[in-house]
């Protein structure tokens, strides 16, 4: 019975989460949760980097132009072997909206 949210990855991916608002206000609960399950999938891939999210976050925003730095400590950041994390999320979140956008 939500009316809003708050979501850290939001900022990363806002076209699916519009569609799937999108698809919910009409009704359209397949073609949504189809979407949410992509954006779940997506979360999963950021999740499973050495470093925070946020830190994950910030370099897949990097990706699309907004340099917005890395995380503060005690947060950890990224190491090396998350690029190819970031990489392969920021290829699902660039699939799914021309998929579904």
């Amino acid at each position: 019975g939500a009316c809003a949210g708050i979501g850290g990855t939001y900022a990363v991916m806002p076209e699916l989460f519009l569609k799937v608002y999108e698809h919910f206000q009409k009704g359209e609960m397949e073609p949504a949760r189809q979407i949410q399950n992509d954006i779940c999938r997506i979360i999963y891939k950021m999740c499973s980097a050495h470093g925070n999210l946020y830190a994950v976050m910030k370099a897949i925003l990097a990706k699309n132009g907004v340099n917005c730095g890395s995380v503060r400590k005690p947060m950890p950041g990224l190491i090396d072997s998350d690029a190819a994390v970031v990489d392969e999320a920021y290829a699902m979140i660039t699939a799914a909206i021309a998929k579904y956008c």
